[in-house]
């Protein structure tokens, strides 16, 4: 269950990255064409990168929300194998002794 979550957020995640490529490639190209004549209105352009600016927060933002839960999970077995590893030498040292 939880590997069929993780890959459905993968392909959300990269949809939405593709949508943005897409999006911004668009957009630069109607400023483009904005530059040399002939392309939407200024508003509309205004909007897009609007648009375009606010998805891209929200992709890091999903992109930030994930590394943070997965440093966290590594923070978690991090801290279990050092405690292992403290109750090796416990051990270690008491059978040297």
């Amino acid at each position: 269950m939880v590997k069929i979550k993780r890959n459905l957020l993968n392909l959300v995640e990269n949809a939405m990255i593709l949508f943005l490529v897409v999006l911004g490639l668009f957009l630069a190209f109607q400023i483009f064409r904005k530059v040399f004549g002939g392309s939407w209105d200024t508003e509309g352009l205004i909007l897009g990168m609007m648009f375009f600016n606010l998805s891209s927060v929200f992709t890091l933002a999903i992109v930030v929300a994930q590394l943070k839960s997965e440093v966290g999970h590594l923070r978690g077995q991090f801290h279990s194998l050092i405690s292992d590893f403290k109750m090796l030498v416990k051990k270690v040292d008491s059978l040297n002794k």
